[in-house]
């Protein structure tokens, strides 16, 4: 497998170095905490000078730039359907590493993780694809750039604005021409997305957040994401740019001829929020005098229509059923966890002058429970084996088309009972945590050592330690364990949990939220495991944050447990999990760069287009890798390869303006990533010319 550290490409290549900085300034003063109540502001209306948009700074655009296509597809008609889709990718988007470069105290962008940059974009996509839309959106670099530098100004100054001034601490008007896009303190990523499709607040009651989400006509936005720190006085900050270009085009087919948040059809309670809204095409729909009526069971649901705004996304009509109060994060759609339905009657609307008037129904429904149409996987063959024994297993495969393939695991069971007092260190665990505490320290009120998961500065998620085993109970299997809850806000919920499907999805054994005081002794705890007897589980300590305040400051702080026995379980060891049979096939290829990124993965996300236009030549693309802070970005073979004694990869190099601390190498490792050779090395030469065309290069992998 091969990887381009620094600045190689693999077909052609040419590297140009940025003339670009960004000069610290002053920063305002008086935060709290990094991640405390989530604020939106108001949300942008489409800037009128929207076609100017800042042209990209740096290198050529490519002429060509890869189609968009696939994307997220899911039938809001099929129950199961919908809860695979929310059960199998929605979690995936959850809790990911940042592990950012970025510090807004400095005014330094910085880079995320590809993970992370990733995640945030499978959200979008994903509430896109429910609400029948195109789940196709990519990201764009230059946009990433200019969200990213925005992000920096919202962090460093704890202030959401759509027009900064230029006083503002890290301003700079390359950052401040992507003000007008979706911004966010307190929240980040993933949970940023979901705060927008949410759009909580009085000042949101057009839903204007939503609306640029899921704007039929989007393809391409940009994201800016950094981590707050109470140390350095900075907020978390998001700005998820919606105005591009594309944004002026003509509206695509989409499931329905509206746009409506909750969609019609199945829809899990988790995002079903106060604020419900129904979008028809720009310029087309008079809601001025449009009547909604919701129903369940026949009961008649109370609904506030909220004022009519346009200018964000869509015309829309939003409107909040049964008093609720849409102003705060706090507040939750209710849901008594059966299956409501609510059928939703949109009147009186003038379409092209014409009344029209639309119906459909939201199904609200708990992911975790199967429905009528659920048909289990089930298994045949023994279920238990001698070593050096066969056997002949089957699956029955369940009525769901986004199944594509199936994990067959094997293990040996043995004894799963443990005692932990944490005098071990965390060998039994596997630990989700931050840096800024430790995990093992002393009693608050008493000698020994116990455990200690807090949120604390940048930790302001859930902190997790995971039973390492995969754990296999019998009817009279439990968790026993000593428990005392420090300083903890209502936010701040200490829980036991259970998962049956390898992580996917957890329930609570013990929940007990803090309530701004602590407590002084441990209490003893234990909890049956024997609902889940002859289940494979996982089970793990979750100290959850459910967002807003925090308690970082005083003593003790956050949850304290020790003497956690497990008793009556077996545990799985020597795990093997197998899936289809993939034979080796031919990894030749040659990439001229016409086809975008299918070939690699760029790490981590570039700041500038890596397709574009070669600076000589005829070909109509190259890749390009180059510098705009001190990050070293790789491209990647996304496959791993086998090479045989005639085996060599060649490609045509070129180095533009770059320094002699820039160096290009072709690397290849040997051994899962971790230690890379070099195949090739050229360094920058300080000359403020490039070389004048492109150098053939062939490399020989018989070794």
């Amino acid at each position: 497998m091969n990887l381009i550290k620094s600045l190689l490409r693999a077909a052609t290549l040419v590297v140009t170095l940025p003339a670009i900085m960004i000069s610290a300034q002053g920063q305002t003063t008086g935060y709290a905490n990094p991640k405390g109540t989530v604020n939106l502001g108001e949300a942008s209306p489409a800037p009128p000078n929207l076609s100017l948009k800042p042209p990209p700074f740096n290198g050529l655009e490519p002429a060509i730039q890869p189609p968009v296509t696939g994307g997220l597809v899911v039938n809001t008609d099929a129950r199961e359907e919908v809860r695979s889709f929310y059960n199998g990718i929605f979690p995936t988007s959850e809790n990911i590493a940042q592990d950012s470069t970025a510090d807004a105290s400095i005014c330094f962008p910085g880079h995320n993780s590809d993970a992370f940059q990733n995640a945030e974009l499978l959200r979008i996509n994903w509430y896109r694809a429910m609400a029948g839309l195109s789940a196709n959106i990519m990201l764009n670099p230059i946009d990433d750039w200019g969200s990213q530098q925005m992000a920096v100004i919202i962090s460093a100054n704890n202030a959401l604005n759509h027009n900064p001034p230029s006083s503002y601490a890290c301003y700079n008007t390359f950052a401040a021409g992507y003000a007008g896009g979706d911004q966010s303190i307190g929240a980040d990523g993933a949970e940023a997305t979901t705060d927008f499709i949410w759009d909580f607040g009085a000042s949101n009651n057009e839903t204007g957040h939503r609306r640029w989400i899921l704007y039929p006509e989007q393809t391409v936005m940009g994201v800016g994401d950094v981590a707050g720190s109470s140390a350095n006085s900075t907020s978390t900050g998001n700005l998820t740019f919606v105005f591009d270009s594309a944004t002026l085009s003509t509206r695509p087919t989409t499931r329905q001829p509206y746009v409506s948040w909750p969609p019609e059809g199945y829809v899990p309670y988790q995002i079903v929020f106060p604020y419900w809204s129904f979008g028809l095409s720009n310029g087309y729909a008079n809601f001025t005098n449009a009547t909604v009526t919701m129903t369940s069971n026949g009961v008649v649901v109370p609904v506030a229509i909220q004022p009519i705004r346009i200018g964000y996304g869509e015309d829309t009509l939003v409107w909040v059923p049964m008093g609720l109060d849409a102003t705060t994060e706090g507040t939750t759609f209710p849901f008594n966890g059966t299956d409501t339905v609510y059928h939703v009657t949109i009147g009186d609307i003038l379409y092209n002058g014409s009344p029209v008037q639309y119906s459909y129904n939201v199904t609200v429904f708990d992911p975790a429970v199967p429905g009528s149409g659920y048909i289990a996987t089930s298994l045949t063959g023994p279920g238990q084996m001698t070593a050096s024994s066969t056997a002949t297993f089957s699956a029955t495969a369940p009525v769901d088309t986004n199944v594509t393939s199936y994990n067959f695991l094997t293990a040996k069971l043995t004894s799963g009972n443990l005692t932990d007092n944490a005098n071990n260190g965390l060998s039994n665990f596997i630990a989700t945590v931050g840096s800024d505490y430790s995990v093992i320290t002393t009693e608050p009120y008493a000698n020994g050592n116990c455990f200690n998961l807090e949120h604390y500065s940048a930790d302001a998620y859930p902190q997790l330690l995971q039973f390492a085993e995969t754990l296999f109970p019998a009817t009279n299997a439990s968790i026993s364990f000593e428990s005392e809850l420090g300083f903890a806000t209502t936010n701040e919920v200490a829980r036991v949990q259970v998962s049956t499907d390898g992580g996917e999805n957890w329930t609570d054994l013990f929940a007990q939220p803090g309530n701004n005081n602590y407590a002084t002794t441990f209490t003893n705890y234990t909890l049956s495991l024997s609902n889940y007897a002859g289940t494979t589980v996982l089970l793990r300590f979750n100290f959850d944050y459910l967002g807003g305040e925090y308690n970082d400051g005083g003593y003790p702080i956050g949850w304290f447990f020790t003497g956690i026995v497990l008793t009556n379980v077996e545990a799985y060891t020597n795990q093997t999990v197998y899936t289809a049979i993939t034979n080796t096939v031919p990894g030749n290829l040659v990439d001229s760069a016409n086809n975008g990124l299918g070939n690699f993965t760029i790490t981590p996300p570039p700041y500038y287009y890596v397709i574009t236009n070669p600076p000589v030549g005829s070909e109509p693309n190259c890749f390009h890798l180059c510098h705009q802070d001190s990050t070293s970005q790789y491209l990647q073979f996304n496959e791993v390869f086998l090479p045989n004694a005639a085996s060599s990869i060649s490609f045509s190099g070129q180095m533009g303006y770059a320094t002699s601390d820039e160096t290009t190498y072709l690397e290849v490792s040997t051994n899962s990533w971790t230690t890379w050779d070099d195949y090739f090395v050229d360094t920058g030469n300080n000359n403020s010319t490039t070389e004048s065309s492109f150098t053939p290069y062939t490399f020989s992998l018989a070794p």
